[in-house]
């Protein structure tokens, strides 16, 4: 899961790589539903699309772990098809 490297430009923001069901529409628009993140299931309450540029969108998501309610960030790089964690952003909300 962490173990892999994306060579994009905008690296340096990724942190380890997610396991996310999400559903994806004929306009473009990508919604995520779960995230797997470090062996919690986290259920996606909202999502909101922060920035978009063509290589990926940078959306802030209200998750629920079945205890209570937080807000993580996440990187879905469209080439490689691969969620990622914001570690900036998370360090810092």
């Amino acid at each position: 899961m962490g173990g892999h490297i994306s060579y994009t430009p905008t690296q340096h923001f990724t942190g380890d790589e997610l396991c996310v069901i999400a559903t994806f529409d004929t306009k473009g628009k990508v919604k995520p539903l779960y995230i797997r993140y470090r062996g919690y299931k986290l259920d996606v309450l909202k999502s909101f699309v922060e920035s978009e540029v063509p290589a990926w969108i940078h959306m802030r998501c209200k998750v629920f772990d079945g205890y209570r309610e937080s807000t993580i960030h996440v990187i879905y790089y469209k080439q490689e098809c691969r969620w990622y964690i914001d570690r900036y952003k998370n360090l810092s909300s």
